[in-house]
């Protein structure tokens, strides 16, 4: 893997950002320049990738993010343009290239655009970095545009089949209630008892973690919210995962939660 000259790769990228509006062009220097600093021996092809991960080209984070650097306001600019090159890169079976349609989701700031192509795209992630990436970029212009279709969008992924649309819908809401957690709250609690019941460890994990979120935003509802919990779910459908979300709780929503669980049976006892 050659060392990066910052210097050229800022040229590069400005010649690079000259192609925006020629996706194909664009897609082949972009590839060109990933071979060329990329170690073979260190790239996640398809017969070495985890389950459910995509070929990857294990560049330097620096590359990327100069690239981004000097795309992602031209795509701003021409986001039109960037749409297309979006559609483009998304088609490309690597990590880097799909990633980077999705930051040029974000930066073309069109939520029914970006609305659109999550339906599809969520759909073709097996990979949890990307659908962490759609989450958080790609989903950026519905989130902070248009809060009521991204509420609903959240509701109709949680009803899917496909875990890899109920996996987007808890990293969305993780991301809203990073970002805004008083307007994303009230849905959260509307959804929490559902991760209970949730089978996929990566939506327990991210569920567990929108419970984390609310201890830290909204301790008081939260007591109540644990409170109006009925006893079947802190008993018997919810005990693990209320077992599994206490390490990540302030002390006083803690004890709240033990208190609402049978101490004998989750193996968690009051200190002193």
């Amino acid at each position: 893997m050659p060392s990066i000259d910052l210097d050229a790769l800022r040229r590069w990228s400005q010649t690079l950002g000259d192609q925006i509006a020629e996706p194909q062009a664009f897609a082949a220097a972009l590839k060109g320049q990933f071979e060329s600093h990329s170690n073979r021996l260190l790239r996640r092809g398809r017969s070495l990738a985890r389950h459910g991960a995509l070929p990857s080209w294990n560049i330097p984070a620096a590359m990327l993010n100069e690239i981004e650097a000097v795309i992602l306001p031209r795509a701003a600019r021409q986001p039109e343009a960037a749409l297309r090159l979006a559609d483009h890169l998304w088609a490309i079976p690597w990590l880097e290239e799909k990633s980077l349609a999705a930051r040029l989701l974000e930066a073309a700031a069109r939520p029914e655009a970006s609305h659109m192509r999550l339906a599809r795209w969520v759909l073709q992630t097996p990979d949890r970095s990307l659908l962490e990436i759609l989450a958080r970029h790609a989903a950026r212009p519905v989130r902070r545009e248009s809060p009521d279709l991204f509420r609903q969008e959240i509701l109709t992924w949680l009803g899917e089949r496909s875990p890899a649309g109920r996996r987007f819908a808890w990293l969305a809401l993780r991301e809203w209630m990073d970002e805004t957690p008083s307007s994303a709250a009230l849905l959260a609690f509307e959804v929490l008892a559902r991760g209970m019941r949730e089978d996929d460890p990566e939506c327990v994990r991210s569920s567990q973690a929108v419970f984390a979120q609310l201890a830290a935003s909204q301790p008081a509802e939260l007591l109540r919210w644990l409170d109006d919990l009925p006893d079947r779910d802190t008993l018997f459908i919810g005990r693990r995962w209320l077992r599994g979300a206490l390490p990540s709780l302030p002390p006083e929503i803690r004890d709240a939660v033990r208190a609402r669980m049978a101490p004998d049976e989750v193996g968690v006892h009051r200190e002193g």
